[in-house]
């Protein structure tokens, strides 16, 4: 019983805090008489479920308070699906000295140049980009 009154004032203390954080506007620190607040206004809605129907009914309200979460993790993860999908093309899509397999050291035969020795500037010199 200790073990579930715990976890219980724990997770009503955590809702209150993001409550009274998401209604002071992003503070940090939410004035205390908002946490009291909104500490009530929850254990009431608890206690008024619990009467109303017992614990069948929190259960029920649980769900359909969870159901628009899960519809946005459903389009969330979609989106990803499509984006890892769409991946190989956009590799595809870059320049050859751009790819992502390019810097293999096999296909350099183990050498590899930062630039090409014909375009290193040479110091004293200004380039065309200095002008």
């Amino acid at each position: 019983m200790l073990l579930l009154a715990t976890y219980f004032i724990t997770s009503a203390d955590s809702g209150t805090l993001v409550l009274c954080t998401l209604d002071s506007v992003g503070s940090p620190e939410p004035p205390q008489p908002i946490r009291v607040i909104w500490g009530v206004v929850i254990g009431c809605i608890a206690g008024a479920l619990l009467y109303a129907g017992g614990l069948e009914t929190i259960q029920t309200a649980s769900i359909i308070a969870g159901l628009p979460i899960a519809v946005f993790i459903l389009i969330m993860s979609l989106g990803l699906y499509r984006t890892l999908r769409r991946e190989p093309i956009a590799a595809a899509m870059l320049p050859p000295q751009a790819r992502p397999d390019s810097t293999n050291l096999d296909h350099h035969s183990g050498k590899i140049d930062v630039m090409p020795p014909s375009t290193q500037p040479t110091v004293g010199t200004a380039s065309s980009a200095d002008a």
